[in-house]
């Protein structure tokens, strides 16, 4: 059976483990491998590992200290991850027998010449530019940049979650089109045949996000402060984070296991998100899934996973006004609720499920060996 060897870093929001459940069997043949950067090949280097560390806590010190990430999450980005990886890409005998490569995500290159290799990715570095005034560039090394920009341009396909990350590969790298396809993603819950019928008397509005200031946390319990007085009875729950806030009719419930997530947004009647900056938001499409119709911002690749006027409303970030504007209307119509949840939950069944996604990259991995 032929290998194809595969490269991840953690979870990816999840993507990781969908893609390695559903390509196998969209690619029969195959014998898939899965390597991760970081457990498999950083870790088990202990010194090249605590230097890494080291370095991107350096390197990187607000999103670890102020927001708590992991020096692990940025250890790619380092100028001692580069040399380590790239020595062990151009000589581990993993590649010897490989028919491709694949990875996801954009943070590393794992491409041995001579072996075709596919990427799929949500985003680049460059893509951040496009937020505007709403996302800084992290201050990346000349030596990641170049390692990013070769990525795309050795790649067989780069295959994105979204248009928004495609156009940036095509636009900002110079990569032809013929070489970046948009495959969307897909939903990391069940898809839910029915819907069960909800148990709250009043409207209740569901945030879902980890990242509280990127997803317009602050903006939207602005919004909710300008309608609590005309809906009484609204609640707003927050899954998946805690900002440490008591207000009134607000229901923090923090991070929960992702089994949970269904649960809450099947008692929901409206999905808010009001990001600054999203490459392709899977909470979006996931409330989508359960009927729920969605309130996000016109950035990123929100504009393909919500139709505006058709399964919810695209209102401009970091704008309380526009939330409140929006929430005003569904509040007001059950009927427009009930149109736009029919709407989205036939959008994600023809476009963000984790078949139809890893057939299409079958698809075209297949057409590229065989030409």
């Amino acid at each position: 059976m032929k290998k194809a060897l595969c490269f991840k870093q953690g979870s990816f929001s999840f993507v990781n483990e969908s893609i390695a459940r559903t390509l196998p069997s969209a690619l029969p043949g195959y014998e898939f491998r899965w390597l991760d950067i970081i457990d498999d090949i950083a870790r088990p280097r202990p010194a090249t590992y605590l230097a890494g560390l080291i370095e991107a806590t350096l390197r990187y010190p607000q999103p670890i200290f102020r927001y708590r990430f992991s020096p692990q999450a940025f250890l790619p980005r380092t100028v001692t991850f580069l040399r380590m990886f790239g020595h062990w890409v151009s000589t581990s005998p993993e590649f010897s027998d490989a028919a491709f490569s694949f990875q996801t995500q954009s943070v590393f290159r794992a491409i041995r010449p001579g072996i075709p290799h596919f990427g799929y990715t949500d985003h680049t570095h460059l893509a951040n530019a496009r937020y505007g005034n709403a996302r800084k560039l992290q201050p990346m090394t000349r030596q990641w940049l170049a390692m990013e920009r070769s990525l795309y341009a050795d790649s067989r396909v780069t295959f994105t979650t979204g248009e928004f990350a495609a156009r940036s590969v095509i636009e900002d790298y110079q990569i032809p089109p013929s070489r970046v396809q948009c495959v969307h993603s897909g939903i990391n819950i069940p898809f839910p045949e029915t819907l069960p019928p909800k148990a709250n008397l009043h409207p209740r509005i569901v945030f879902v996000g980890v990242e509280w200031e990127r997803k317009g946390g602050p903006e939207m319990i602005e919004a909710f402060r300008k309608i609590t007085g005309e809906f009484p009875g609204t609640e707003l729950h927050i899954v998946g984070c805690d900002p440490g806030l008591t207000m009134d009719r607000v229901v923090i419930h923090g991070r929960i296991p992702r089994e949970q997530v269904g649960a809450h947004l099947a008692q929901a009647d409206i999905f808010l998100m009001p990001s600054r900056s999203e490459p392709s938001a899977v909470a979006v499409v996931e409330a989508a899934a359960y009927g729920l119709p969605v309130v996000t911002t016109s950035v990123g690749a929100n504009a393909e996973r919500v139709l505006e006027g058709e399964s919810g409303f695209l209102v401009p970030p970091r704008s309380p006004e526009a939330i409140a504007g929006a929430l005003r209307k569904l509040l007001s119509d059950a009927a427009l609720r009930q149109r736009f949840g029919e709407r989205g939950r036939a959008l994600v069944r023809e476009h963000f499920l984790w078949d139809t996604v890893a057939e299409k990259i079958a698809r075209r991995i297949q057409a590229e060996l065989s030409a």
